[in-house]
């Protein structure tokens, strides 16, 4: 395949439900980013992934990102869309790659504990409920 044509697998880490990956075609994708992020994107770093998301995210008021806002450690409103930051080689050349799978299990482990403390807002909620009546 030649650069223009070939496919890059991503992350996209929704502001609700659960993250999932897929391919994107180099050539397209800025497009596709637009889509996914519903808007202008803007681009947060960690050390092994990067992400775009909506740049007025919080200006317009989309509901936080709980996933993405932890692994990133900063407060991202919006879908997010994650790519490996470094080459196949090791290399960190500013191009978008293939999301590492280390990064994938950090964010289903985020989404779990995310998940288990929601049921537990819930119980607790149920309970308080039950001894102020």
């Amino acid at each position: 395949m030649t650069e223009n044509t070939e496919l890059v697998r991503a992350l996209i880490v929704p502001q609700e439900g659960k993250p999932y990956t897929t391919l994107v075609g180099r050539k397209t994708c800025a497009e596709y980013i637009s889509a996914v992020v519903k808007g202008h994107f803007d681009c947060v770093r960690s050390e092994k992934a990067h992400a775009y998301v909506n740049d007025e995210g919080l200006l317009l008021g989309l509901p936080i990102n709980a996933i993405a806002t932890a692994y990133f450690g900063r407060i991202i409103a919006g879908n997010a869309i994650m790519f490996g930051s470094f080459s196949a080689k090791g290399e960190y050349d500013g191009e978008e790659h293939h999301i590492d799978p280390e990064v994938l299990a950090v964010v289903s482990n985020l989404k779990s504990a995310y998940e288990l403390w929601e049921d537990a807002s819930k119980v607790r909620s149920q309970v308080e409920d039950y001894y102020n009546r």
